[in-house]
C-alpha cells in the first residue's frame, strides 16, 4: 500500500517525537566529534607555534 502524502504526514506526525530524539542524539553526537576535532586542532596549531617559536624565531632575531 503506497503512503499518499497525507498518509506520510500523519506518520511523520506520529513520530515526532521519535525523529527529534534521534535528531538530537546525531546532532549532539556531531557536536562532541566537532569539539574534539577543534580540540585536536588547537593542540596541532600549538605544537606547530612551538615548534616555529623554537626553530624558525631564534635563527630570524640572530641575523
Amino acid at each position: 500500500r503506497r503512503l499518499t502524502h497525507e498518509g506520510c504526514w500523519r506518520v511523520l506526525q506520529q513520530n515526532r517525537s521519535f525523529i527529534n530524539g534521534l535528531m538530537g542524539l546525531y546532532i549532539e553526537s556531531l557536536h562532541q566529534k566537532m569539539y574534539q576535532m577543534k580540540l585536536f586542532a588547537n593542540h596541532i596549531n600549538f605544537k606547530i607555534c612551538l615548534l616555529l617559536s623554537d626553530d624558525v624565531l631564534p635563527r630570524v632575531t640572530k641575523k
